[in-house]
C-alpha cells in the first residue's frame, strides 16, 4: 500500500483538530446510530467490489481508494467540518457553503485531468452549481440519519458504481 494514499485522510483529521479545536469524533457526528444501515452499506460496497473484482482484481484496491482516499476526507470536510461549523449562521448558508466546498473538491479533479483552461473553468462552474443543488437532499439525509459514518459509506458506494 502506498502511504501517500493516506495523506488526504491525515490532512483532514489535522484540519478537523485545527478548525474544531477538538480531538473528539463527536463533533464530526461519527457514531453507531443506525448501525444496521451502516452494516448494509458496508456489505453492499463489499459485494459491489467483489462482483467487479471477479473480472478485475484491481477492484479490491478500489474499495480502499473509494473509502479511505475519497469518501472519508470529502464527507469529513464538507459535512463533518464545514456544514457542522456553519449551521449556526443559518441552515441555508451552511448548505450552500458546504456544497461549494464539496464541488471545489470535485473541480480539483477536473483541473488535474484537463488543466485550468476555459473548459476546466466552465466545467467547474457547472459542477459547483450541481453540487450546491445536490447538497440539499444530501444534508437532509445526513440530518435524518444523524450519522456521518452512514454518509461516508453511502459516498463510497456511489463512487464505486
Amino acid at each position: 500500500m502506498d502511504i501517500a494514499l493516506l495523506l488526504p485522510l491525515i490532512a483532514v483529521l489535522g484540519l478537523h483538530k485545527l478548525i474544531c479545536r477538538t480531538d473528539s469524533f463527536k463533533s464530526l457526528n461519527i457514531n453507531l446510530k443506525n448501525w444496521k444501515v451502516i452494516v448494509i452499506l458496508i456489505l453492499a460496497l463489499i459485494i459491489q467490489i467483489l462482483m467487479k473484482g471477479v473480472k478485475n482484481p484491481l477492484s479490491y484496491y478500489k474499495l480502499f481508494y473509494y473509502l479511505i482516499v475519497i469518501a472519508i476526507p470529502e464527507e469529513i470536510i464538507s459535512r463533518g467540518i464545514v456544514y457542522n461549523q456553519l449551521k449556526n449562521i443559518g441552515e441555508e448558508r451552511a448548505i450552500i457553503i458546504s456544497g461549494i466546498v464539496w464541488g471545489i473538491m470535485h473541480s480539483l479533479l477536473i483541473w488535474v485531468q484537463n488543466g485550468i483552461g476555459w473548459n476546466g473553468i466552465i466545467a467547474s462552474i457547472g459542477l459547483l452549481s450541481s453540487y450546491i443543488i445536490i447538497n440539499h437532499p444530501v444534508i437532509f439525509l445526513y440530518k435524518k440519519m444523524d450519522n456521518l459514518l452512514i454518509m461516508i459509506m453511502l459516498h463510497a458506494f456511489m463512487d464505486a458504481l
